[in-house]
């Protein structure tokens, strides 16, 4: 997922994750560390932070 980043005024790559293939459930991890997270889907989390689910 990236986030804005207002110090560099682009987008950066802030959580990574996995979800299940049907979209219902996962788990998602900041990149600069932190715990993990239970997420319903990645577009809840996504709007959560303010962020763009990127797929890869």
């Amino acid at each position: 997922m990236d986030v804005w980043d207002e110090d560099t005024d682009t987008t950066e790559h802030c959580y990574y994750g996995v979800t299940h293939p049907d979209g219902d459930g996962g788990m998602a991890r900041r990149i600069a560390g932190g715990g993990t997270h239970l997420i319903r889907d990645p577009e809840t989390l996504a709007n959560r932070v303010g962020g763009e689910v990127v797929w890869i």
